[in-house]
C-alpha cells in the first residue's frame, strides 16, 4: 500500500495519462497510436507506447473498427513479434469485435490468410471450436468469409504435427495395441493404475507444449540466481522426446497442448528476485518458492496468474510491501508470506478474495491495524486461518472481526495490540485457536470465551489483563508448516 503523498500524486497522474492516451489520441477510425503501430508491425514503437502506459486492450470505436484491439490489427498484419509482445503485456487473445461478425484476433489473421499468425495464436491458446458452425464462438460463415480458410489451415497444421515420422506413428499404433491388450489382461487394480498412468504419460509425451510457457520458463531458467536448477535439461519444460519434464514443473493437457500448471522449486537455494516472466504462465495453479534465498520485492506480475490457487513465498528474504496486485487472483485459496522482510500495511484489497482460506504474513515488519485490514464490507468471506503474529501491528481488535464467520485460527501474538477483547469475537462459530499473547491487551476476558464449544486454546500471557483472566489449554510454541491446511 502506498504510504507517502508524493507517490500517490504520481500514481494518479500516471493513471490519468493512461486515460488520455487511450481515449483522446484517436484518429478518425477510433484508433489509438498503439493500434496504428501494431497494424504497421512497428515493434519498437509498440514497446515504447506500452511502456508509456497505453492500454494493451484498448478497443477502437470508429464506424469501421468497432471493438478492434491492437492484437486484432497485429494479427491481421501477421506481425508475430508484435503479437508476442502484446500477449506478454496482457492482451486478451480471445477479444471479440462488436457487431454481427464478432471477430477474434484468430479470425482476423484467418481473414487475411496469415498462416504463421494463425499458427502462433493457436499455439498460444487462442480458442477455435471443433465445429465451424458453432455460432456461440464463431461468426456466422455467411456474414464473415474467410473462416473456412482458418479451419483448412488448422487441418494442415495438425496433419503436419501428427506426421512427424513413421517411427512416431508406429509407436502410437503399438501403444494403442499394448494398452488394449493390457486392459484386457489386467487382473488387479494395481495393474490398471499402472496402465492408466502410462497412458497418461504417453498422451503428455505426444502433446505440444504451449509456446508461451516454454519461452517464459526458458527465460526464467536463464535468470541470474536461478541457474542452480541444474536438472532443467532441454528446451521443453514439459519434456521432449527422451527428456523428462523439468524438476519441479508439472504440466497438464488442455486440448491439443500441454500447459504448465505447477511450479514447485522450494528449498532449492534460489537467489535474487523472482523474474517478472513468472506472470506469463497464465495457467499456473500452484507456485511454491518457499525455503529459498530469494530477495527484492514480490513482483506485481504474480497478479496476472488468474488461475493461481496456492502461493508459497515464505521463508525467503523478500522486502518491500505486499503488492496489492495479489488481490487480482480470484481463485487464490492459500497465501503464505511469513518469515520475510516485508514492510508497510497489509493491503485491505486482499479481503476481496472470495476463496482465500489461509493468510499467513507472520514474522515480517508489517504495521497497521486490523480495522484497516477488514475495512471493506464482506471482507475475507472464506478465511479460516489468519496469521498476523510477530509484526508491529497496533490498535485494538475491532468487533467487526466477528463478521469473518469462517475463522478457526486467529494468531495475533507478538504485536503491539491494545485495548479490551470484544465480546463479539466469542461469537465466531468455529473459532478453535486464539493467540493473544505478548501484546498490550487490558481489561477482562468475557466469560463467553470459556464457554465456547470449539475453542481449544487461548494464550494470553504477556499482556495486562485484570486478575482472573486465565488461558485455555497448555501454551506451547505454535509451529505450523506450509503444508498444513492444504487440501
Amino acid at each position: 500500500m502506498i504510504q507517502d503523498q508524493p507517490l500517490v500524486v504520481f500514481s494518479l497522474r500516471r493513471n490519468s495519462f493512461r486515460r488520455r492516451s487511450s481515449i483522446t489520441n484517436l484518429d478518425d477510425r477510433g484508433w489509438t497510436p498503439l493500434h496504428v503501430k501494431a497494424r504497421k508491425g512497428d515493434l519498437k514503437s509498440v514497446k515504447q507506447l506500452l511502456d508509456q502506459g497505453f492500454d494493451v486492450n484498448a478497443l477502437a470505436w470508429g464506424p469501421k473498427s468497432k471493438g478492434v484491439s491492437p492484437l486484432h490489427l497485429a494479427a491481421e498484419g501477421g506481425h508475430i513479434e508484435v503479437m508476442d509482445l502484446l500477449l506478454e503485456r496482457g492482451a486478451n487473445i480471445d477479444a471479440r469485435t462488436w457487431g454481427s461478425c464478432g471477430w477474434t484476433p484468430l479470425h482476423a489473421a484467418a481473414k487475411e490468410r496469415k498462416r504463421e499468425a494463425v499458427k502462433f495464436l493457436v499455439e498460444n491458446g487462442a480458442f477455435l471450436p471443433d465445429d465451424i458452425s458453432d455460432t456461440r464462438f464463431n461468426p456466422p460463415v455467411h456474414y464473415c468469409h474467410g473462416l473456412e480458410w482458418a479451419y483448412e489451415e488448422m487441418k494442415k497444421l495438425n496433419s503436419e504435427s501428427s506426421s512427424s515420422g513413421l517411427a512416431v506413428e508406429k509407436m502410437s499404433e503399438l501403444s494403442v495395441m499394448i494398452r488394449f491388450f493390457s486392459l484386457s489382461m489386467a487382473s488387479s487394480r494395481c495393474e490398471l493404475l499402472v496402465i492408466c498412468v502410462l497412458s497418461l504419460f504417453f498422451v503428455l509425451a505426444h502433446s505440444k507444449t504451449l509456446k508461451r510457457d516454454v519461452k517464459a520458463l526458458n527465460e526464467i531458467k536463464a535468470s541470474l540466481g536461478w541457474r542452480v536448477v541444474y536438472s532443467w535439461v532441454g528446451d521443453d519444460p514439459c519434456g521432449d522426446g527422451d527428456l523428462p519434464p523439468w524438476s519441479g514443473v508439472t504440466c497438464s493437457t488442455q486440448g491439443d497442448y500441454r500447459v504448465v500448471t505447477e511450479l514447485d522449486l522450494h528449498n532449492n537455494k534460489l537467489t535474487g528476485p523472482i523474474p517478472p516472466q513468472i506472470g506469463r504462465l497464465k495457467r499456473l495453479k500452484v507456485l511454491n518458492l518457499r525455503w529459498n534465498k530469494l530477495q527484492d520485492v514480490i513482483p506485481p506480475e504474480i497478479g496476472e496468474l488468474k488461475r493461481l490457487t496456492h502461493l508459497y513465498l515464505s521463508f525467503n528474504s523478500f522486502k518491500g510491501e505486499i503488492p496489492k496486485e495479489l488481490a487480482a487472483l480470484p481463485e487464490l485459496r492459500y497465501l503464505y508470506l511469513q518469515e520475510n522482510r516485508l514492510i508497510g500495511r497489509i493491503p485491505a484489497e486482499l479481503g476481496t478474495l472470495q476463496n482465500l482460506r489461509h493468510l499467513d504474513v507472520g514474522n515480517n515488519h508489517l504495521v497497521g491495524t486490523i480495522r484497516e485490514l477488514i475495512r471493506f464490507d464482506g471482507s475475507f468471506p472464506s478465511l479460516r486461518n489468519l496469521y498476523l503474529n510477530n509484526n508491529y501491528l497496533s490498535g485494538g481488535i475491532p468487533a467487526q472481526l466477528s463478521k469473518l464467520t469462517s475463522l478457526e485460527i486467529v494468531y495475533l501474538s507478538y504485536n503491539k495490540f491494545i485495548g479490551n477483547i470484544p465480546f463479539a469475537i466469542s461469537h465466531i462459530p468455529k473459532l478453535t485457536f486464539l493467540y493473544l499473547d505478548h501484546n498490550q491487551f487490558t481489561g477482562r476476558i468475557p466469560d463467553a470465551f470459556y464457554k465456547h464449544p470449539f475453542l481449544k486454546e487461548m494464550y494470553i500471557e504477556g499482556n495486562m489483563f485484570k486478575q482472573g483472566a486465565n488461558p485455555i489449554g497448555t501454551h506451547i510454541v505454535l509451529e505450523v508448516s506450509d503444508s498444513d491446511f492444504v487440501v
